[in-house]
Parts: C-alpha cells; structure tokens; sequence
C-alpha cells in the first residue's frame, strides 16, 4: 500500500473510531456491532 493512502486513511479511520467509542456511532465490524447493540440493550 502506498504510504499517502495509509496518511490519508488513518484520519478518517481514528475520527470513526473515536466516533464509536465517545457517541455510540455504528462502526462497519462485526465486533464494533456486537458492542454496539450491547450498548444498547442497557
């Protein structure tokens, strides 16, 4: 992989995360979703 597509990448991918973890925000994982509805049922 070219390294200006893992700068332009990594961005977007730490916004998502931290979109997940302090808002709830849907991340497109199979494990994000588990924690997701768990969070959820609560």
């Amino acid at each position: 992989m070219d390294q200006w597509v893992v700068n332009a990448a990594e961005p977007y991918l730490l916004a998502r995360f931290w979109a997940f973890v302090l808002g709830g925000e849907p991340v497109a994982r199979p494990d994000g979703s588990r924690i997701l509805r768990a969070k959820h049922d609560r």
